[in-house]
């Protein structure tokens, strides 16, 4: 899909998380990938906290993922290494 010139994928099956890894280590330090999380859950946590280590951003619609661990809230928050 195509919005505004920028392309983007929505991925909603249980095969889309190593999809979405595999895509955010190919193009998160070269590309600036940003994972958006949309859903109201705590549950993304552990993916979000993946494409962070790979050097991507996150996006956050909710703020059920910064209410966890202090551990998890400062990898969420970190900023990627330039």
């Amino acid at each position: 899909m195509t919005t505004l010139g920028a392309n983007y994928q929505v991925l909603t099956s249980s095969n889309s998380v190593t999809k979405l890894i595999d895509i955010a280590a190919l193009l998160g330090k070269s590309m600036g990938l940003a994972l958006v999380d949309c859903f109201a859950s705590s549950e993304t946590i552990g993916v979000m906290k993946q494409v962070v280590d790979l050097g991507c951003c996150i996006v956050m619609a909710n703020k059920k993922p910064l209410t966890s661990t202090m551990e998890d809230y400062d990898k969420l928050v970190s900023h990627p290494p330039l």
